[in-house]
C-alpha cells in the first residue's frame, strides 16, 4: 500500500496501528499523538524518526504529509 504524502493518522492507520499503541511506541502520550495528527503540535525529530520507522516509511515521506491533511 502507498503511504507517500498521507497525514501522519491516515500512516497510522494504513499501518494498522491506534492511537494508544503508537503512543506507547514512540514513547509519548496518547494526547501528544492527537496533537501531531491534527498538526497542532510537531513531533521532536527522534520522535519523526521513530514514527518513520514504524509506519515503514522514510523520514521524508513523513515530512511531506507533515501530519496534516493538505
Amino acid at each position: 500500500m502507498e503511504v507517500d504524502n498521507l497525514s501522519y493518522k491516515e500512516k497510522r492507520i494504513a499501518a494498522g496501528y491506534t492511537q494508544e499503541t503508537v503512543a506507547k511506541l514512540l514513547g509519548v502520550s496518547t494526547a501528544a499523538v492527537c496533537l501531531y495528527e491534527k498538526g497542532r503540535a510537531d513531533p521532536p525529530v527522534a520522535t519523526l524518526h521513530k514514527m518513520a520507522a514504524l509506519y515503514r516509511c522514510t523520514l521524508d515521506d513523513l515530512m511531506k504529509g507533515e501530519g496534516r491533511k493538505k
